[in-house]
């Protein structure tokens, strides 16, 4: 029965009257309400339909969550003043904001001026910076949520999908099933209007991909459409550029909104204080070339530049300027429409990660005989094949969660346009039990489930992948000898080629694992895994070797040993135009 005109409807044990209905869909319902305790009035938020029952069992982690919200102090946050618990939901008590969304102006102003379009990234990354700096992550960042007040200040508000993420990187879980919700249609309508890539993998959100979805927000100011026409769309989008539709903005500007927009979270600034930093120190009246670039470009560089932004490297972490100043320093040939490169590598970087012995001490993950000393002799022959290789180990204890990371990082920073990019992982995996995409590694100081159900000490296979689209590099391979390795690989039937010029010319991401989405063999004691001991094979002999040669040479002879795994060769950013090649001795 709909209540009276003598019977208003009212909220929390009939604490809060509504007064009005501002918004009602399957995320949330907002609704304007008069505190009859206090006597003021405020805004009530709540779950949508398309949320009850998904996280039945869990009200005390999300009232722990909608508290630490409380402790966000900024004037660009919408204060929030109480949480209480009506039933089986959590309603957070805000302060009413009144005004504008970003949304409704932007349906009829179409765009925002560049001058505005900065000062709200800096009112929002600031903002977003206090929030992760309290332990939270936003996770909807939208133009919904932005509010113009009528005194011109910007509010934050939509925190109904905000995590506390108290680990040292600022990673949370996520709380919606994404990948198992009834139907493409459910997952629309449960789904912030901005999901970063990693958040669509059912992977760990954090301040990246709050800044992905800034980044979104900021493009549609900028050019009155969308960054991304489907996010759930199969096939991978071309990466947006900002440079590339608007090169009338000034350059700093667009580069920034643009490295939020990266697929890979490597690709993106740190958090939000890099990204304001990153703002402030533009030059806000530079237009055309950026300061970088005023200086000595030669018309070969001018040219690699469009055919960086023209998407010849889909989803490059780094924006597209410091690979083109690479290449003008290494005086690069031109390049063609086909996204031909020089014929041969600048550098060659591998980064080599071993756990065997490093899973010692309290925890719940049985030691690896091999794992360490096969990337050992992994370091060995690719020091002796015949262009030099930069090997970087990581073994052991050294392993761990945040060293991983940073060495990924750090090998993003390092490889440029020309280079080729080597990573090798021997350890444990473990598969998501839901999600049949989803998988991680377990670094040295991974802990036991129970002791870490958020799995924050874990490093999901994502991290992995994510070099593909951040080292911008022009070959990337990843092999995994691990357990479950072969959720980093779509498999494909094997291509046995020979090596030639064009390979070396060509984009190539290409990744093997040494199984399909099954356990995996460490070898016996003393050896190397079966899978180790055929790639090292494979590196011996004289004359170049592309990668499927490899994979298709390691197959075979894991076949014929009756090794009970089957290797996984594949391309998963979709460059299949060159191959991945090692040049052994004697060529």
């Amino acid at each position: 029965m709909s209540p009276s005109a003598s019977q208003p409807e009212t909220l929390a044990e009939g604490r809060f009257q509504v007064l009005e209905t501002l918004a009602c869909d399957d995320l949330e319902v907002v609704r304007r309400c008069r505190d009859l305790v206090l006597g003021r009035e405020v805004l009530v938020e709540g779950p949508g339909e398309g949320l009850l029952g998904l996280s039945a069992g869990d009200l005390d982690r999300a009232m722990r969550e909608a508290q630490a919200l409380a402790r966000i102090e900024h004037p660009a946050i919408q204060r929030l003043l109480e949480v209480v618990s009506e039933g089986d939901r959590v309603l957070l008590v805000l302060e009413p904001v009144a005004g504008e969304t970003l949304a409704e102006r932007l349906e009829w102003q179409k765009r925002l001026s560049v001058d505005d379009t900065r000062e709200l990234a800096l009112a929002l990354g600031g903002a977003l910076a206090s929030v992760h700096g309290a332990g939270v992550v936003h996770r909807a960042v939208s133009p919904e949520h932005v509010i113009f007040g009528s005194d011109g200040t910007v509010r934050l508000r939509g925190f109904r999908l905000a995590k506390y993420a108290p680990s040292l990187d600022g990673s949370c879980g996520t709380s919606l099933p994404y990948e198992f919700a009834e139907g493409v249609q459910k997952i629309r309508q449960l789904l912030p209007r901005y999901p970063a890539p990693e958040q669509l993998g059912g992977e760990r959100a954090d301040a990246r991909s709050d800044l992905f979805g800034l980044g979104c927000l900021l493009y549609r100011c900028l050019t009155g459409k969308e960054a991304f026409d489907d996010p759930l769309s199969q096939v991978p989008p071309a990466q947006p550029s900002l440079v590339r539709s608007r090169p009338d903005l000034p350059r700093d500007l667009a580069r920034m909104i643009d490295s939020c927009l990266a697929r890979s979270p490597l690709g993106r600034p740190r958090d939000a204080r890099e990204f304001v930093d990153g703002l402030r120190a533009a030059p806000g009246g530079l237009r055309g070339h950026g300061r970088r670039w005023a200086v000595g470009l030669a018309s070969v560089a001018g040219l690699l530049l469009f055919v960086l932004v023209r998407g010849i490297w889909p989803g490059a972490g780094e924006p597209a300027p410091r690979a083109a100043e690479a290449a003008e320093v290494r005086g690069v040939g031109a390049v063609s429409a086909l996204g031909e490169f020089q014929p041969g590598f600048r550098a060659s970087h591998a980064l080599l990660i071993g756990i065997g012995a490093g899973y010692a001490g309290e925890r719940a993950f049985p030691l690896l005989d091999n794992a360490e000393d096969d990337v050992h002799a992994l370091a060995d022959g690719l020091r002796g094949l015949a262009r030099e290789w930069d090997v970087r180990l990581l073994t052991g204890a050294d392993a761990h969660r945040a060293g991983i990371l940073a060495a990924l990082r750090d090998l993003e920073r390092r490889a440029q346009a020309e280079d080729r990019v080597f990573v090798f992982f021997a350890g444990h995996g473990i598969r998501h039990d839901t999600n049949p995409t989803a998988a991680w590694i377990l670094p040295a100081d991974a802990r036991a489930e129970r002791d870490d159900p958020g799995h924050s000490t874990w490093l999901p296979f994502f991290e992995l992948q994510s070099v593909f689209a951040g080292s911008g590099a022009k070959h990337v391979l990843i092999a995994m000898d691990c357990c479950f390795g072969g959720r980093l690989v779509a498999a494909r039937g094997i291509e046995e080629q020979r090596y030639s010029e064009s390979y070396a010319t060509r984009m190539a991401h290409v990744a093997i694992s040494s199984g399909r989405d099954e356990l995996v063999s460490d070898g016996l004691r003393g050896s190397h895994s079966p899978f180790v001991r055929h790639f090292l094979a494979a590196l011996e002999g004289t004359g170049p070797v592309t990668s499927t040669e490899l994979f298709a040479y390691v197959r075979r002879s894991m076949l014929a040993d009756g090794v009970q795994q089957t290797p996984t060769l594949g391309f998963p950013q979709g460059a299949r135009l060159g191959d991945f090649v090692f040049f052994r001795s004697g060529e």
